[in-house]
């Protein structure tokens, strides 16, 4: 069969939970790409999440276009949201998705010590658009291949399509593979 992977970015969200019992319900697992400045007010979900045996990683903490940053301000984007989802959720994560996926040999260069990898995707499910749930379903159905990942989002504004889509996609019961895990500090 086909695995592919699910990630979300800009939460966790209040949107965050409809989307954890989705997950529990059909038995599939997902990476959510946190943001440190969310977990003031729902870093309660990203505990849950990593409970529930999800993968959770960095989004930086503000979501700013890191290739704007300075050395300085861009180790202090990405520790300040290591410490907020270490603190929310007693992980610390090496692994972030750069907004806007703009992760450059110059962004490496400052950052690279303290970060394990930049994952991107390819399948965008434009979601933020709002679309439309069946709209998100034949993104993600239409475009599958085994090994694709998946962007989505449970934080960012309304996510209520993402909520309604995965349960139109996912299938009654899913086989989830266990990744490695990435090395944490």
């Amino acid at each position: 069969g086909k695995y592919i992977a699910l990630t979300f970015d800009d939460g966790p969200s209040g949107y965050t939970p409809d989307i954890l019992k989705i997950l529990k319900d059909k038995g599939a697992k997902a990476t959510f790409y946190n943001l440190g400045s969310q977990e003031a007010n729902y870093g309660k979900y990203a505990k849950q999440l990593v409970e529930d045996g999800h993968e959770l990683a960095s989004h930086t903490n503000a979501h700013q276009y890191l290739p704007n940053l300075d050395a300085n301000a861009l180790r202090a984007e990405i520790s300040s949201a290591a410490d907020a989802l270490e603190g929310a959720a007693g992980v610390r994560p090496q692994m972030i998705r750069a907004p806007y996926g703009a992760f450059t040999s110059t962004e490496w260069g400052r950052a690279g010590d303290i970060i394990s990898c930049n994952v991107l995707w390819n399948i965008d499910t434009l979601d933020w658009k709002r679309p439309g749930a069946d709209a998100i379903k034949a993104a993600v159905l239409n475009n599958a291949f085994s090994g694709a990942i998946v962007l989505m989002h449970d934080g960012g504004g309304n996510r209520q399509q993402d909520v309604e889509a995965l349960g139109l996609f996912l299938p009654r019961r899913c086989e989830s593979v266990r990744l490695p895990a990435l090395p944490t500090r």
